[in-house]
């Protein structure tokens, strides 16, 4: 899922090739880092919902 999200997203950053593609890249770096953390997040909440209900 990260390999999909960095060439979704990374790809819009490096079609710019001024200074200012350069600010967008790290805006959308910070976007797909908090993404990445979050999708991790989400299906490590999700793994331990499905265990805890599997004991019940």
């Amino acid at each position: 899922l990260s390999e999909v999200l960095w060439l979704m997203v990374m790809r819009i950053s490096f079609q710019q090739l001024s200074y200012v593609g350069s600010v967008i890249m790290v805006v959308i770096f910070a976007a797909f880092a908090v993404l990445t953390v979050s999708i991790l997040l989400v299906m490590e909440g999700l793994s331990a919902f499905l265990h805890a209900l599997r004991l019940h």
